[in-house]
């Protein structure tokens, strides 16, 4: 079973919410979920949050990038997109 702070955290927060009645749970996760295939555990840890999220009800969203800061428009200059 992976765990992990991605795996952990979704657990602790899913429980509260299933606990209280919370009713939406939303979830960003990164498009490494789709990179299952490479064993590298950070995407399985991914996909496990996912599941628990899920079962909590969540709204589970995939984003494929994100890029730039919302107050400024600026990204990081690093990514190999914003040279």
């Amino acid at each position: 079973v992976a765990r992990g702070p991605n795996v952990v955290a979704t657990h602790t927060v899913a429980t509260f919410c299933v606990a209280h009645g919370v009713r939406l749970l939303h979830m960003s996760s990164a498009s490494a979920v789709q990179t299952l295939d490479r064993d590298d555990g950070y995407a399985n840890t991914k996909w496990v949050a996912e599941c628990i999220a899920r079962a909590a009800r969540a709204l589970v969203w995939r984003l494929p990038l994100v890029l730039f800061d919302t107050a400024t428009g600026v990204g990081n200059p690093r990514d190999w997109l914003c040279k």
